[in-house]
């Protein structure tokens, strides 16, 4: 019965992966597309350096990706494909 919960959960993180990407090349315009994936390229590996850092020094580390979750769920609200348009518009 693990081995089926570990096929959805691995099922569940290549379709967020995908959507993440999907929807980022959705949202961005092209002028600026590279940097963002390199943005946040950076961003993640520094997040995953300092991953094992704050799970030494934190009680429960839980706590710090709860706040990153809730932060990215409420920043997700800003989004607007519509400037897309008006940002290749003005080129």
């Amino acid at each position: 019965m693990l081995n089926f919960f570990v096929l959805l959960v691995r099922a569940g993180c290549v379709v967020g992966f995908t959507l993440a990407y999907y929807i980022t090349e959705n949202l961005t315009p092209v002028s600026v597309l590279a940097t963002t994936f390199s943005v946040t390229n950076v961003v993640s590996r520094l997040v995953t350096i300092l991953a094992p850092i704050s799970a030494d020094l934190m009680p429960n580390p839980m706590i710090l990706s709860a706040i990153f979750a809730n932060v990215a769920f409420v920043a997700s609200f800003w989004l607007d494909p519509s400037h897309k348009d008006q940002f290749l518009d003005s080129e």
